[in-house]
C-alpha cells in the first residue's frame, strides 16, 4: 500500500500498530489515514474514539480482509471515506486511491465556506446558514450523482419533484420530473437552493439567497431541511410560497418531505415536493366559498318567505331591499372568485375608464353597515382616476373588509392624488404581530382560521401584477395598521 501511494506521488508515513499510529497522528497532520480493522496493541475503535475526543477529523479509509455489506454501510454512514476489501493487487489499490482522492477532495472542500472577497467577513443570515460552495465544489459533488445510474433511474420514476441537496442546501441532483416542470437543463439547477430555482420572491431579496431572510424563518421547506439535517429523521411540512411568474406574483402551496441522505454524501438530504395548491383551493371553496353562498342563498329564501307573508306594502318593500342587497352580495362574491382565478391564469385584459374613487369607497362601505364601524373618509378634490375600475374596486374592497374584520371601531380611509398616481390608504386601530407580518400576502395564510387569506393575496396579485401599482402595509402597537394601494393614473388610454 505504501509503495502504491508513493508511486502516485504521495508522501506516506506508516505504522505497524495502533500505538505507533497514535504517535504519528499527534505530531503530524494527514490528508487521509488508511487503517486496518484489526490493529495490534490498540484497536481501530480505540484509535477512532481517541481521534474523536481530541477533535481530529482526518478522513479514514478502512482496510479489512473480512466484513459484510452491513459492516461497510455502517462505516460509510459514520464518515469513513472508503471501505477497502483485501486481498489487494497494485492495480486494484490504485483504483481505490483515485476514487478516494476524488472523494477526499470533495469532502475537504465541503468544509470550506464561501466568504466575502477578502475572506475576512462572516456571511450573516436572518435564519438558515448563508454560506455556499464554489461552482467547482458543487459540480464535483453533482458529477458523482449524475454518474450513479441506479439512483437516477430510481428518482426519475417518481412523479414528483425530487432534489438531492448538500449540507449547504444547494441542489446537486434534480430528477427529470422537476427539470421538465420548470423547463431547464440539468446543469441550470446545480448549485441553486430550492427557493431560488422555484423563483420564490424572498430568494433574491439580498445576495445571501434562499433561506436567509426573516420571512424564510416561517418557510416550511427551509424548516424541514434544517430539522432533517439536525435530527437525522424524515420531516414533512407544508410550505406556502409566493413566486414570480413573469410580471405577476402568484402563490403555490407545497407538501415537502425531506429525508437525510448521508449514505449519498455527508450532510445531504433528499427533498421531495408535491404541489397541493389545487387541493387547497378546492378545500377553501368547500369550506368558505360554498358555505358563504349557501348561507346567503338561505337568507334570500327566508327574506322572500317573509315578504310573501307580509301584509303591508311598506313591509314588503323593506324585504325587497333586503333581498336586493343580499343578492348583490352573492353576485359580488361569485365575481370575486372568478376574477381571482382568471387573474392567476393570466386571462384578464384591462378595461380602462375614468371614475371617482370617492364614489367607489362610499359604495363599498355600504356593505359594512352591520359591522357598526365608524368610517372616516379624508381626501382633497374629486380624486378621479383612470384605471381598471373592477380591479381597483376589488383591491379596495378587500382592504376595507380586512380593516372592518380586524377592528370594528374607527376606520380611516385617506385618498391623496399626485400627478401620475393616486394613493388610497385604509387604517384601523388593530396591530398585526411580527409572525403574521412576515407571511402577509401569502395565499391561504390568515390569522382568522383555515381557508382564509385569499383577500390579502389578491391585493398583491391584482394591485401589482395587473394594475402595475404597489401594495404595502405598516403596523405597530402604537399607531395601528394601514394598508395602501398606489394606483398609476393611466390617462394616456383615454381618447376623446
Amino acid at each position: 500500500m505504501t509503495k502504491c501511494l508513493e508511486e502516485e506521488n504521495y508522501t506516506v508515513s506508516s505504522a505497524s500498530n495502533g500505538v505507533d499510529a497514535l504517535t504519528l497522528i499527534k505530531d503530524e497532520l494527514f490528508d487521509v489515514i488508511f487503517m486496518d480493522i484489526s490493529l495490534p496493541g490498540m484497536s481501530n475503535i480505540q484509535l477512532l474514539k481517541w481521534m474523536e475526543k481530541n477533535l481530529i477529523y482526518t478522513p479514514i479509509a478502512v482496510v479489512t480482509e473480512f466484513g459484510t455489506l452491513n459492516d461497510a454501510l455502517e462505516y460509510l454512514d459514520n464518515g469513513v471515506i472508503a471501505y477497502i476489501k483485501k486481498p489487494l493487487t497494485s492495480a486494484r489499490f490504485k483504483k481505490y486511491i483515485a476514487e478516494i482522492n476524488k472523494n477526499l477532495s470533495t469532502q475537504q472542500k465541503n468544509q470550506l465556506l464561501t466568504a466575502s472577497e477578502d475572506g475576512s467577513d462572516e456571511i450573516k443570515s436572518h435564519f438558515a446558514p448563508a454560506e455556499k460552495l464554489t461552482d467547482e465544489m458543487i459540480y464535483s459533488q453533482a458529477e458523482m450523482l449524475i454518474n450513479n445510474k441506479t439512483l437516477s433511474e430510481l428518482f426519475d420514476i417518481i412523479p414528483n419533484t425530487v432534489l438531492v441537496l448538500n449540507k449547504e442546501r444547494q441542489i446537486i441532483y434534480s430528477n427529470s420530473y422537476f427539470l421538465e416542470l420548470i423547463g431547464v437543463s440539468p446543469e441550470a439547477s446545480i448549485g441553486l437552493r430550492p427557493g431560488e430555482v422555484l423563483s420564490c420572491i424572498h430568494a433574491y431579496e439580498d445576495t445571501k439567497g434562499c433561506g436567509t431572510t426573516e420571512c424564510c424563518s416561517f418557510c416550511g421547506a427551509v424548516q424541514a431541511i434544517i430539522q432533517a439535517q439536525t435530527t437525522k429523521q424524515q420531516v414533512q411540512r407544508e410550505c406556502l410560497m409566493n413566486y414570480n411568474n413573469g410580471e405577476i406574483i402568484l402563490s403555490r402551496e407545497l407538501f415537502i418531505s425531506v429525508t437525510p441522505a448521508d449514505h449519498i454524501q455527508d450532510g445531504a438530504t433528499i427533498f421531495i415536493a408535491k404541489d397541493i395548491s389545487n387541493d387547497k383551493m378546492r378545500m377553501n371553496m368547500e369550506r368558505i366559498f360554498f358555505h358563504d353562498l349557501l348561507n346567503t342563498s338561505g337568507s334570500i329564501k327566508n327574506l322572500a318567505e317573509c315578504a310573501k307573508k307580509a301584509d303591508e306594502v311598506e313591509e314588503i318593500v323593506k324585504y325587497v331591499y333586503y333581498i336586493y342587497d343580499s343578492t348583490d352580495y352573492l353576485i359580488d362574491e361569485i365575481n370575486a372568485h372568478k376574477l381571482l382565478m382568471a387573474a392567476e391564469r393570466n386571462e384578464l385584459s384591462l378595461n380602462y375608464s375614468e371614475f371617482s374613487l370617492i364614489e367607489m369607497v362610499q359604495s363599498i362601505t355600504r356593505y359594512f353597515d352591520d359591522y357598526k364601524c365608524e368610517f372616516k373618509l379624508e381626501y382633497q378634490g374629486n380624486t378621479r382616476i383612470v384605471s381598471d375600475k373592477i380591479l381597483v374596486y376589488r383591491v379596495v374592497m378587500n382592504m376595507i373588509k380586512n380593516a372592518a374584520e380586524a377592528d370594528k371601531k374607527v376606520i380611516r380611509i385617506q385618498i391623496s392624488q399626485a400627478k401620475d398616481f393616486v394613493d388610497i390608504s385604509v387604517h384601523n386601530q388593530g396591530f398585526i404581530n411580527k409572525e403574521a407580518q412576515l407571511q402577509m400576502f401569502k395565499k391561504f395564510f390568515s390569522t382568522k382560521g383555515k381557508g382564509r387569506g385569499i383577500g390579502t393575496y389578491s391585493m398583491k396579485l391584482l394591485g401589482e401584477g395587473l394594475l402595475k401599482g404597489k401594495v404595502w402595509f405598516e403596523s405597530s402597537p402604537d399607531t395601528g395598521t394601514e394598508f395602501t394601494l398606489r394606483i398609476p393614473n393611466v390617462t394616456k388610454y383615454i381618447t376623446v
